[in-house]
């Protein structure tokens, strides 16, 4: 069995070279671009290992970041909504204005006494 080994970790400076490196290629000779692609892959597979790495880390991080801040908001629009400073309509629900339809409450008190319209979060 083939012995597999990761190329040197080459100089960034190299891996990301600054536009004057860059030069217009050839869109008509296919095979020349393949070949292209091959060696630039393996050349600088390394790189685009600790690359992907990095890229991956990030992304595990910021939607972690992001599930959390959006759980700590339920979690405050509830307590708020639980303590009757917040009514919450049918809109919140639909993403519309809330004019259609009646107040949703845990309370039927906080929607003015009326019981018609008024549906219990607890039936959610």
């Amino acid at each position: 069995m083939a012995k597999v080994e990761l190329t040197p970790l080459r100089p960034w400076d190299d891996f990301f070279p600054g536009s004057e490196r860059f030069a217009k290629p050839d869109g008509k000779d296919l095979a020349k671009w393949n070949n292209r692609v091959v060696s630039n892959l393996l050349y600088y597979q390394t790189n685009y290992l600790a690359l992907a790495i990095v890229v991956s880390w990030l992304s595990v991080i910021f939607a972690h970041a992001s599930f959390r801040l959006r759980n700590m908001k339920n979690k405050l629009e509830n307590k708020i909504e639980g303590a009757g400073l917040k009514e919450v309509t049918h809109g919140d629900f639909a993403g519309g204005s809330g004019s259609a339809g009646g107040k949703l409450s845990k309370d039927p008190e906080l929607s003015g006494g009326k019981t018609e319209g008024v549906i219990g979060l607890d039936s959610f």
